[in-house]
């Protein structure tokens, strides 16, 4: 099987390398923060080296087997798939510091068994989708740095479930993903970088994830 490099993507980001590289191992977020990209996710085995798992995706209608490997010392890691439509396609990335909130990343597309006459058009594509993808990491990243830096001045916010009021902090425990606006249905409120849903009136996760939401009293308005 022939690979051929249809194509480099580079993209200079506002968030660190350290966020970068976090993002990277984070199998969780693909169906929730690019739901437009990836439906489903089902990992079979993650660890610092990468994660291995099936991935529903949105364009092919279809699931896929995706491989992510990660050499953490040298900011590289490839993105290979394993089963499915593209099988053999590995996408190549690479990243450096730029300073302490900044980052490049440059990204390369290698496809196999590519004719000459398309090779051109499925880079172009390919480069779309990826700018897609990193316009919504970079917001996740910025943010996850914004919630760190913060720590200690998490919000409150007040919601009403069946006629009471009740609050929580509205950060989620997983990875402080915001919760500040995040819709409330049935007492549920549901993180949107990776799909944690809580109670808010206990604190309890309901996908069986060992963190809780942290529920405070509702605050009493001054005067």
């Amino acid at each position: 099987m022939r690979l051929t490099n249809v194509g480099t993507y580079r993209r200079a980001l506002g968030g660190s390398l350290e966020r970068l590289l976090e993002n990277a191992l984070d199998w969780e977020h693909l169906p929730w923060l690019h739901s437009s990209s990836f439906s489903s996710i089902e990992c079979h085995d993650a660890g610092r080296w990468g994660w291995r798992a099936t991935v529903g995706s949105v364009t092919a209608r279809a699931e896929v087997g995706l491989e992510v490997l990660l050499d953490a010392d040298r900011a590289t890691w490839v993105s290979r798939t394993t089963d499915g439509t593209g099988v053999g396609t590995e996408i190549w990335s690479a990243a450096v510091a730029t300073g302490p909130r900044s980052c490049e990343v440059t990204v390369s597309f290698h496809v196999p068994d590519v004719r000459d006459d398309t090779a051109d058009k499925l880079g172009r594509a390919y480069a779309r989708l990826y700018e897609k993808l990193y316009d919504e990491d970079e917001s996740m990243m910025i943010g996850r740095q914004a919630a760190l830096d913060a720590r200690q001045e998490v919000p409150v916010r007040v919601v009403e479930v069946d006629g009471e009021k009740c609050a929580f902090r509205a950060r989620c425990p997983h990875l402080r993903g915001p919760l500040d606006d995040a819709p409330v249905v049935d007492g549920v409120v549901q993180c949107p970088w990776h799909g944690y849903r809580f109670d808010v009136r206990t604190g309890v996760n309901l996908d069986g994830h060992p963190c809780r939401l942290a529920i405070v009293p509702v605050p009493v308005p001054l005067g």
